[in-house]
């Protein structure tokens, strides 16, 4: 299993998440931000879909316009971390 996860243009150590939070209004349809809180800081990581090593920041911000767009985004890391958490409880 990858342990990276690909938000918009933004790569994420799924090892790495200490929290995910999704600060924006449903009911205003206003802006927001999906923000995700890593447990290390600034690192290089190793993604395997672009063949690369990418930095990693220890608070990431990923703005959005569309809170349904912010949503299914949440959903989407989070349900990617606990499968990750869950292969990683398996290998223990």
């Amino acid at each position: 299993m990858n342990n990276i996860a690909q938000l918009k243009n933004i790569s994420i150590d799924l090892g790495n998440i200490k929290s995910i939070e999704l600060d924006a209004d449903p009911l205003s349809f206003s802006d927001g931000h999906l923000i995700i809180t890593l447990l290390k800081g600034k690192e290089y990581v190793y993604n395997e879909k672009i063949d690369d090593y990418v930095l990693i920041e220890p608070v990431i911000k990923i703005y959005g316009s569309d809170y349904g767009e912010l949503a299914r985004m949440e959903d989407r890391l989070i349900e990617q971390w606990n499968q990750y958490l869950e292969k990683r409880k398996k290998d223990l």
